[in-house]
């Protein structure tokens, strides 16, 4: 046998294993293309400011009975295209955007328009003066467009006696776990989260304190909130342009009051999770939607 012949065997044979290499790797890629069409769908979304009607990026996270099964982003040109799961015919999408609050929205065939809601800019003003033993003082809270459920915190100077609100229900400040225990209610133990960037070391894992789970969603203040408090209101309220959250303080002073005295008033506003539940703070423990807004009545 010459050594042409047997070349030509061995290059043969090398062209029909390199042959059937790309067959199969063909056909695997088919397969699995034609599996992901079969079990996907093409979807688009874009989101746009309800104000100005014009397109926003934004951080999107897509949900399905409280499962993630996608994260995104929309861009500032027109409609972005993802794959989404063939068989969830409802997508729940919730837009995460730190100029815009996050609204659940349901969304049902192959394309979607997700709507935002600027978040407003707080102000206040009040009526009344701190200059006798007792009195009433009359805040006005107002917004350049929407702030949702706003709650509000007092701290008050050594000379007040007490600060009352007849319109909203005070809530219970328990914290410590000792106190949380012994009024019947749930402490939720310190927990610590720890990502992909914390894994490999390149963050440090976010350490969500201990606190008491008063009714379970609505914590004051939040655990974020490090000044001195002595009384906490949740509202419940979402203040527009045209509907302002209004309440009266009542108090009581010592006929030492002076015009050093105080009346620190906090307010709050609320975001949603992806549970669609409104909530004071993120996950992670920081201030969401509008900054809290410091105010001093004197």
């Amino acid at each position: 046998m010459n050594k042409k012949f047997i070349l030509f065997i061995v290059l043969f044979f090398i062209v029909l294993v390199f042959a059937g290499v790309l067959i199969y790797i063909f056909k695997f890629k088919t397969s699995e293309t034609d599996n992901i069409s079969l079990n996907t769908r093409e979807f688009l979304i874009k989101a746009k400011d309800v104000t100005t009607n014009k397109l926003v990026v934004t951080n999107f996270t897509i949900m399905s009975n409280g499962s993630k099964i996608f994260e995104g982003i929309t861009n500032s040109d027109g409609y972005e295209k993802i794959l989404v799961p063939n068989d969830i015919q409802m997508l729940e999408i919730f837009s995460q955007n730190n100029n815009y609050y996050t609204d659940f929205q349901g969304k049902i065939g192959n394309s979607g328009e997700l709507d935002l809601r600027p978040i407003g800019n707080i102000s206040v003003v009040h009526v009344g003066k701190l200059n006798s033993t007792q009195g009433n003082i009359r805040v006005y809270v107002d917004t350049s467009y929407e702030n949702r459920e706003l709650s509000f915190c007092l701290a008050w100077s050594q000379s007040i006696i007490k600060v009352e609100n007849n319109i909203y229900s005070e809530t219970i400040l328990l914290n410590t776990e000792y106190d949380c225990k012994i009024n019947n209610k749930n402490w939720i133990k310190e927990e610590k989260i720890c990502g992909f960037w914390c894994d490999i070391g390149f963050k440090d894992e976010i350490i969500i304190n201990g606190y008491c789970d008063v009714n379970q969603t609505k914590i004051l203040p939040p655990t974020f909130f490090t000044s001195r408090i002595d009384k906490c209101y949740y509202s419940k309220k979402t203040i527009t342009r045209d509907d302002s959250l209004i309440f009266d303080l009542e108090y009581s002073a010592y006929n030492t009051i002076s015009e050093r005295d105080f009346i620190e008033l906090y307010i709050f506003d609320s975001n949603k999770d992806l549970n669609n539940i409104y909530q004071f703070e993120s996950r992670e423990g920081k201030d969401w939607g509008a900054n809290t807004i410091k105010y001093t009545i004197k």
